[in-house]
């Protein structure tokens, strides 16, 4: 994957964002929001090869725990909405991908 082609996946996260019931469905289903952007990682990875350490990294630095349920219980338990927990999980997606690209 090369800039181009990772500014336009940064562009279509966003848009997802602001239309996820489009693209994911419902904003309550937090395994298919996981699982949306799971394929779009794994899409991703084969062409370019990256580990899943800039994830992690910015799951810790917004103070999340991952459980085995994913990251949604401990956002609910902090009081995050169901939008706003797919907001955040799209964010951090956002964010690690430009890290990994080096992105602005």
């Amino acid at each position: 994957m090369n800039k181009e082609q990772a500014e336009r996946l940064i562009k279509f996260l966003a848009a997802v964002k602001t239309r996820p019931a489009i693209h994911i469905g419902r904003y309550d289903d937090h395994r298919a929001v996981q699982i949306f952007l799971s394929a779009v990682y794994s899409t991703c990875q084969i062409s370019t090869k990256f580990d899943y350490e800039p994830f992690q990294a910015v799951v810790e630095r917004r103070g999340w725990t991952p459980t085995g349920e994913g990251l949604a219980p401990s956002m609910r338990e902090a009081g995050l909405s169901d939008e706003q927990i797919v907001i955040e999980m799209i964010d951090m997606h956002i964010e690690a991908y430009k890290q990994i690209f080096q992105l602005n």
